[in-house]
């Protein structure tokens, strides 16, 4: 992977306020081999699966803001315009190696797509009295999306790999453009000078798309539609004993509508389609202590409900479940020592997690559990003056937990296939400035 990027900022001092513009570029160059399947069938027979593709892209971004300051701070805010315009060159090819040549085969799937965002953007701070400021925001984006898609079989044998199957392969053409109106309001108390308690509500959007890889004509040129959520959010910030205690405490709830949901297909591909509806609640706590120079301890606490309130597909209704990858509690503590020595400095840091149980698909059956884990790091580490080199020796998973990343389930076939995260992994990190 080659990533190119530039950018330049330039600000430019105006009686009423800041106006700032914001250039960039990125280019992306990709190339890929992964063999991501091999399993048994009838041993001694094997099925072999290989991705291999590359892809280029770039990126062209404008933004024009101009920031202001009026009734002595009491009003503040920004307000300005953004353009992105990106080209995606995208190649990949499937290699499926079956007992028989019939079964065997490769398929290629180029594509090229175009996309083109604008938006105009505002946000204002009024401080109502000189403790509650009323931030009050919003946006509205226009998107557009169009592509060359195609699926065909690239050498001559008889078999084709899914997602293809038996189809003779597709050349289609989609397009289709998008708006969203976005806004926010809050209210921000400063109850003391160590105490701010917050309140929001805004709408969130999420572009829509097309298939990264389809196996059928009509699924390649038809796109999924743009994700909506309104959150919802209170909460507090607070500092103690001469901000030698941190704690923050928020309550959320998000209710999405059209939610996007990616879900692999056996023996096809990764399918991105929209889930009527969603929601999601829960809440947080945040906590860093400081006991004495040089000694913290850090941790936080997540309780999660987050379910379909309506999703139904032909054949099946997940209205009910729940969302994938959501645990409902996770956990972590965390402590670090830093100490000098000599003209150097010297830090340990111990970190800890638990996550509960969850699904990794929203069928949420048995096969595909997400089971509950917890991880161990560990990190020393010394620096040098004004910190322009460090040397550190870590280890991660350090009670080598088997950790699935993902599951997937055949059920015609009763297999299960499951990646795992790294096992007890320890390395020695050299950092210098030059």
């Amino acid at each position: 992977r080659t990533i190119q990027t530039y950018s330049a900022e330039v600000n430019l001092d105006l009686p009423f306020g800041t106006l700032t513009s914001l250039t960039a570029l990125r280019k992306v160059k990709f190339n890929f081999v992964t063999p991501f399947f091999s399993n048994p069938i009838n041993p001694p027979a094997q099925i072999e699966s290989t991705s291999f593709g590359k892809e280029d892209n770039s990126q062209f971004s404008q933004e024009l803001r101009f920031a202001f300051d009026a009734w002595d701070g009491r009003l503040k805010g920004q307000t300005g315009a953004y353009f992105l315009k990106e080209n995606n060159d995208r190649v990949e090819g499937q290699i499926q190696d079956f007992p028989t040549p019939a079964g065997s085969g490769t398929g290629i799937y180029p594509q090229s797509v175009n996309a083109r965002s604008v938006a105009v953007f505002g946000q204002v701070d009024f401080e109502v009295v000189p403790s509650l400021t009323a931030p009050v925001g919003a946006r509205m984006t226009w998107e557009r999306k169009s592509g060359r898609f195609a699926g065909f079989k690239a050498d001559s044998g008889p078999g084709l790999p899914p997602p293809l199957g038996s189809i003779g392969g597709y050349d289609v053409t989609g397009k289709k453009s998008w708006k969203a109106f976005t806004p926010r309001f809050a209210l921000n108390w400063k109850a003391t000078d160590d105490v701010l308690l917050y309140a929001s509500v805004a709408r969130g959007y999420k572009s829509g798309g097309f298939q990264g890889l389809s196996g059928t004509a009509s699924g390649a040129s038809t796109p999924y539609d743009p994700e909506f959520a309104w959150g919802y959010e209170v909460g507090a910030k607070t500092d103690w004993f001469d901000r030698r205690l941190r704690l923050n405490v928020a309550a959320f709830r998000t209710d999405y509508s059209d939610l996007q949901v990616s879900q692999l297909i056996p023996l096809c591909c990764v399918v991105v389609s929209n889930a009527a509806k969603a929601r999601i609640k829960g809440i947080e706590i945040e906590a860093v202590a400081r006991p004495f120079e040089g000694f913290q301890i850090d941790g936080s606490y997540a309780y999660l409900d987050a379910k379909f309130t309506e999703y139904s597909i032909p054949g099946l209704n997940y209205t009910g479940n729940s969302l994938p990858r959501s645990p409902k509690n996770k956990f972590n503590i965390g402590s670090q020592f830093e100490t000098p020595v000599g003209d150097l400095s010297a830090k340990l840091r111990v970190d800890y997690s638990w996550v509960d149980d969850a699904f990794f698909e929203a069928s949420n059956i048995p096969q595909q559990l997400w089971p509950s884990h917890d991880n161990l790091d560990a990190r020393l580490s010394l620096s040098g003056p004004d910190d322009r080199w460090e040397l550190s020796l870590w280890g991660k998973n350090l009670t080598d937990e088997l950790t699935p990343t993902y599951v997937t389930y055949f059920g015609p076939f009763r297999q299960i296939l499951t990646p795992y995260a790294p096992p007890r992994t320890y390395g020695v990190t050299v950092a210098f400035t030059i």
